[in-house]
C-alpha cells in the first residue's frame, strides 16, 4: 500500500514531535522544578 503525501506528513510530524519531546525531557531531567519561585535559602537538598 502506497502512502499519500498527507499520510507521510502526519507520520513525519508525529515522529518529529516525539523526538522533540524526548529531547526536551532528556535535557531537563536534572532540573528541580519545585525550586523555582522559592527563595534560595528555603529549599533543602536531599
Amino acid at each position: 500500500m502506497i502512502l499519500s503525501s498527507e499520510d507521510y506528513a502526519l507520520l513525519l510530524g508525529s515522529i518529529a514531535i516525539f523526538v522533540f519531546l524526548a529531547l526536551l525531557m532528556y535535557l531537563t531531567r536534572k532540573i528541580n522544578w519545585y525550586s523555582f519561585g522559592s527563595p534560595k535559602g528555603e529549599i533543602q537538598s536531599s
